[in-house]
């Protein structure tokens, strides 16, 4: 994981996301086209193995200046975390011409870096694409349009300099907001079984927002309420988990779980009225990394307790 932490100079994925259903709202109503180019530096985790931590971070910061000196001004980009960009490009021409900004990107992008006397690295880069209205017309499916392109080029050889993938509208259409994939499951099956549960609630409850005027959203009052009742049922159950088996991180991991409970209770008016529909998404973002992370942590210690106990009974 790494410390690289530039909010100062560079925008995060709060700020990005907010620019972007901006930018969406404008392109909508100006009818323009809108880019959005989610960008993956690879072998960054190499350098990081190799170079230590201080060098992957200077190369993340060169890969942010680079970035800013290859858009234009009216442009954005942003640090979505680890190794990953964020581009969006105010009325391209076409798909076209979105590539071939694209293309210019990854050039400037994939030329050595310097990380230090007498050391000068070559990386490659994953840049995918969707565009609006090609793609989608709102903007948190054209994250996810995006997102899942990345997830997919998670299984192409990791020399690739470039991957642009654009995915057909129908395709866009089936796609959830919240998904979790094989590489979420922790390997405990109440667990497991839960989180698959909350991906539904979470989306079903996004759909109610999303569809229901707001002078009328009952029944996503009711689905938030079963959401936060069963947020709450699912951090017990890992609770208990942890303290049967005694995971040494369980106090650091309810506590997360409590930001997450009180951020819920506190945000229900204001985000079933759709005015922070952006803490929705960034209390949702938490919790696919809480779980990608943390509670594939908590997995691998529960499962090894589980083994240790199987073993001394045979």
């Amino acid at each position: 994981m790494t410390s690289y932490n530039q909010s100062s100079s560079i925008p995060d994925k709060a700020m990005f996301n907010d620019f972007l259903e901006k930018s969406l709202a404008q392109a909508k109503k100006l009818k323009r086209k809108l880019g959005l180019l989610l960008i993956d530096i690879n072998g960054h985790e190499t350098i990081n193995g190799h170079f230590g931590h201080e060098a992957g971070d200077s190369m993340l910061v060169t890969m942010a200046e680079r970035l800013r000196s290859a858009i234009r001004q009216s442009d954005m980009v942003a640090y979505f975390g680890d190794d990953t960009f964020a581009v969006i490009l105010i009325d391209p021409v076409n798909m076209a011409s979105v590539v071939l900004e694209s293309e210019w990107i990854r050039e400037s992008l994939t030329a050595p870096v310097h990380l230090k006397a007498g050391v000068k690295v070559s990386i490659g880069v994953s840049i995918m694409i969707a565009v609006y209205p090609e793609n989608s017309t709102e903007f948190d499916r054209l994250l996810a349009v995006s997102s899942r392109a990345v997830s997919e080029s998670q299984t192409c050889e990791q020399d690739i300099s470039a991957n642009f993938k654009e995915l057909p509208h129908e395709y866009v259409d089936i796609l959830t907001w919240m998904g979790l994939s094989e590489n979420h499951c922790v390997g405990i099956p109440d667990v497991d079984e839960q989180h698959k549960k909350l991906e539904m609630l979470i989306n079903g409850l996004h759909e109610a927002i999303k569809n229901t005027p707001k002078n009328d959203r009952q029944h996503a009052g009711a689905l938030y309420d079963e959401l936060t009742a069963f947020t709450e049922l699912h951090f017990n159950t890992e609770l208990r988990l942890m303290n049967e088996a005694g995971y040494p991180q369980a106090d650091a991991h309810n506590r997360a779980h409590k930001f997450l409970l009180d951020e819920l209770r506190n945000l229900k008016k204001r985000i079933i009225e759709g005015n922070e529909l952006h803490a929705f998404y960034f209390l949702m973002d938490w919790l696919v990394a809480h779980i990608a992370n943390d509670d594939k942590q908590m997995g691998v210690f529960l499962q090894s307790k589980i083994k240790s106990v199987q073993g001394g009974s045979a």
